[in-house]
């Protein structure tokens, strides 16, 4: 080989493993001479090691695993979804499968009214719901106002979301639909507002708006 050349990264692969298959030693000293004088060889050289050692990690970090519970919520909610809410929730499958699509968990603290005392809302002993939004409209989760009471999960926003309907499924239960309706507030100004009702301690689940 001309030491003066940059060795190809076959070779660098067989070197780093120490099956190098070369017709004598020459070459493979030749190689690690010229990995003393060469920087751009020996950094090659410690990202193929570095690969070798930790291929599940680095993989992961090009290809992030996919949440395979959603797509299994997915595939049970195709039994029981609205007809117009199947495509949109197939377009969701795909985006999932080949990474396009954002899933952001928002963590809702579950709250109760206790027997008696219909205007003090206490933490609920279930603790936390997540909620998994799938971000097909580009929803700006800061305008809306998240919350579940006595099980019912709702979504309150001041202005208007851009969508009409919105689907919840998840594990526990099938999935329920809810319109997007205007309603006024106690000042007479209107908000929009859509909410679901919930299986005690059903975790987490996916909204799907369309």
């Amino acid at each position: 080989m001309n030491i003066n050349e940059h060795i190809s990264l076959q070779k660098l692969i067989r070197y780093n493993n120490r099956d190098m298959n070369f017709p004598d030693d020459t070459e493979s000293e030749q190689i690690t001479e010229h990995l003393f004088d060469c920087n751009f060889c020996l950094d090659r050289l410690n990202g193929i090691n570095y690969l070798r050692k930790n291929l599940g990690e680095v993989w992961n970090q090009v290809f992030p695993p996919v949440d395979y519970p959603v797509l299994e919520w997915i595939n049970e909610a195709k039994k029981f979804i609205v007809k117009e809410a199947l495509a949109p929730l197939e377009e969701t499958e795909r985006n999932l499968l080949d990474g396009t699509a954002e899933i952001i968990p928002l963590f809702v603290p579950a709250t109760e009214r206790r027997a008696g005392i219909s205007s003090v809302r206490v933490e609920s002993e279930e603790g936390q719901f997540i909620v998994l939004l799938y971000n097909s409209r580009k929803i700006d989760l800061s305008l809306f106002e998240v919350k579940i009471v006595d099980h019912i999960l709702k979504f309150k926003s001041a202005s208007d979301p851009g969508f009409t309907k919105a689907t919840l499924f998840g594990p526990g239960y099938n999935t329920t639909n809810s319109n997007i309706i205007e309603l006024p507030d106690r000042d007479g100004r209107y908000f929009f507002c859509f909410s679901f009702k919930l299986t005690p301690g059903s975790g987490q689940f996916l909204l799907l708006v369309y």
